[in-house]
């Protein structure tokens, strides 16, 4: 999966109109994805019922709510963001599927 920085136009869909820049050089980051159904429980918690996906991966600086995730041929919206341990080690990412 490639983290993409914002993109302030997008097209009718939600994709950007132009070729966003990739975040860390446009490496594919090392994550887990988990596709999960809207308000279903994700390891014994509960999350929002517009989430699609969560992705685990090691913590990045710099990753915000406004970027957006391409996994494949998909597009994630990042919904929420969670440090888990507050120690900058793993990162948690709620995510909500772009024209899915």
């Amino acid at each position: 999966m490639t983290i993409y920085d914002p993109n302030t136009s997008q097209t009718a869909s939600g994709y950007p109109a132009e070729s966003p820049k990739p975040m860390h050089d446009g490496y594919n980051v090392p994550a887990w994805v988990y596709g999960i159904g809207g308000g279903e429980p994700y390891r014994d918690q509960q999350v929002e019922a517009n989430i699609t996906h969560v992705v685990e991966l090691r913590y990045l600086s710099g990753v915000k709510q406004s970027h957006h995730i391409k996994w494949g041929t998909r597009r994630l919206n990042i919904d929420k963001l969670v440090d888990v341990d507050g120690r900058q080690r793993k990162l948690v990412l709620y995510c909500t599927e772009v024209g899915g």
